[in-house]
């Protein structure tokens, strides 16, 4: 059986929005890029509705902060960014570190108690910021996508309780 994948640290910082944040630390090896005692990215430790898969080379990278989704099948997210009620499947988000790149990925539908409303599902995606891209659902349940970012054809995002393909690529 393997080590746990990661332990949190006692690196502890508050959020904007008051929420308490705690650095990950690799308490093993995980794929090729991250050792055991690399530091890993942020969670939000008043919460338990995250999640970064055990078994197989996800990782959140040391600029990134989840307070809330899943990170699984060896998804990377390697960029600076704020992300809530987002789950990743095969994914990776790499940021431009020359042009202080950042995503941020939210959504505001609490008017439902359905979680596939508010929540943005990616799927097999590689996208890759270049400067500040915003990926939100607002109180209205309009989903927009702004900034400067590249997804390439076929990437699936889902979007309440619906997959849409990508059919263009986004610059």
């Amino acid at each position: 059986m393997k080590d746990i994948k990661y332990v949190l640290s006692n690196i502890e910082t508050t959020t904007d929005y008051g929420v308490k944040i705690r650095r990950i630390i690799a308490n093993r090896d995980i794929g090729d890029d991250v050792k055991k005692g690399d530091l890993g990215g942020w969670v939000n430790v008043m919460s338990s509705f995250y999640h970064i898969d055990e078994y197989d080379e996800s990782w959140l990278y040391e600029d990134a902060v989840l307070l809330s989704g899943t990170i699984t099948n060896n998804s990377k997210i390697n960029c600076r960014s704020l992300l809530t009620r987002c789950h990743f499947y095969n994914t990776k988000i790499i940021g431009n570190k020359e042009k202080d790149s950042l995503v941020y990925c939210h959504c505001h539908n609490y008017k439902s108690k359905n979680l596939k409303d508010e929540t943005i599902f990616f799927y097999d995606c590689e996208i890759k910021v270049d400067g500040v891209i915003d990926i939100i659902i607002d109180s209205n349940n309009i989903f927009k996508m702004t900034g400067n970012m590249y997804i390439p054809e076929d990437s699936q995002i889902e979007l309440f309780g619906n997959k849409h393909v990508i059919t263009q690529s986004y610059i």
